[in-house]
């Protein structure tokens, strides 16, 4: 990017800002308070200092929002919020679990079995 290119990006982002408004009807939230948003502002700034915006992505946090979605779509709606922590408390467990196993059988503390359930790689020592 130039000087001109980044001034350019600059003021169609001004512009985009200036009426952006229009879309409120539009949405559910009654702002534009959201990950892609705030990355935008600053956008200019990240290419002349770093020279690329590649590293930047919202990819995490829109998984994060997805996962919540299905959870959401899983529950009856009645005590969302209890659900939702029962919910990432059980998957936590269930993943610790899983990390555990891993090491054990990776370590030669559990045989061929484990390590063919976790879907793990066989070692010389697990046979």
């Amino acid at each position: 990017h130039t000087e001109t290119s980044l001034s350019s990006i600059n003021n169609v982002l001004v512009e985009f800002h200036n009426l952006k408004d229009v879309f409120l009807p539009a949405r559910k939230q009654p702002n534009f308070n959201f990950p892609k948003i705030y990355l935008l502002s600053h956008l200019t700034d990240h290419i002349w200092q770093y020279g690329s915006y590649d590293t930047w992505t919202t990819d995490v946090s829109e998984e994060l929002h997805m996962s919540l979605k299905d959870v959401y779509h899983s529950t009856n709606w009645v005590n969302f919020i209890k659900q939702l922590l029962a919910y990432l408390d059980a998957d936590l467990g269930i993943s610790m679990i899983r990390l555990n196993l891993i090491y054990l059988t990776l370590n030669g503390f559990y045989l061929l079995d484990s390590a063919q359930m976790l879907n793990l790689p066989l070692l010389q020592s697990n046979c």
